[in-house]
């Protein structure tokens, strides 16, 4: 372990150019290494990365993606045009503002990816308190399983490798995952492959 001494300052005239080592043992000050912590993060392996093939159809396959994209832009184009119709003061037939939006589905494929989470994150933050429960698990499981989308970083192909080669079971284990969400996706290609 390398010490060293601490020494007060002292201001002089002249540049002092030559170096003198100090013998540590006569130190009643000593720089020692900050200790690293014991304990140690397990990171998940394989088996721990993979989900149930139902969630995966479910919330990750490639076509409740593109529903979660269509419902988005019809959630958008009817906020717009909800909005052309209040500004310009058209009323319903009851005589109050239009609410188009309530009309569509509050579920999880007629929003965003980006939407669901930041919706889960926001109900998260607002009741710290509640950590139980059916809309508790809810927010959890959608925010867990959309969080990546409020991320702004751009998508890096180093950050892919440097994970592959940190973590290649973790790696795998999403790899597989990813396979599973869209097995019919990849069960046809294959077939357009004729294998």
């Amino acid at each position: 372990m390398v010490e060293f001494k601490l020494a007060p300052f002292e201001e002089t005239k002249k540049e002092n150019t030559d170096f003198k080592l100090v013998d540590p043992t006569d130190s009643e000050f000593k720089l020692v290494p900050l200790k690293e912590s014991s304990i140690q993060i397990e990171t998940p392996g394989f088996i721990d990365t993979l989900k149930n093939p139902l969630e995966l159809w479910k919330y990750n396959s490639i076509p409740v993606a593109a529903a979660q994209i269509v419902g988005e832009k019809q959630r958008s184009a009817l906020g717009k045009y909800e909005s052309y119709l209040n500004n310009n003061g058209i009323l319903n037939a009851q005589g109050e503002p239009f609410d188009l939006t309530s009309w569509m589905d509050d579920d999880y494929t007629t929003k965003s990816k980006q939407r669901n989470a930041q919706e889960s994150k926001d109900w998260l933050e607002a009741n710290p308190d509640i950590k139980t429960g059916k809309e508790f698990n809810y927010h959890k499981d959608m925010y867990n399983r959309y969080g990546y989308a409020l991320s702004t970083e751009p998508f890096s192909m180093e950050a892919v490798v440097d994970t592959l080669k940190a973590q290649p079971k973790v790696f795998a284990g999403e790899l597989v995952n990813a396979l599973v969400a869209d097995i019919f996706i990849n069960t046809m290609v294959l077939g357009w492959m004729g294998c």
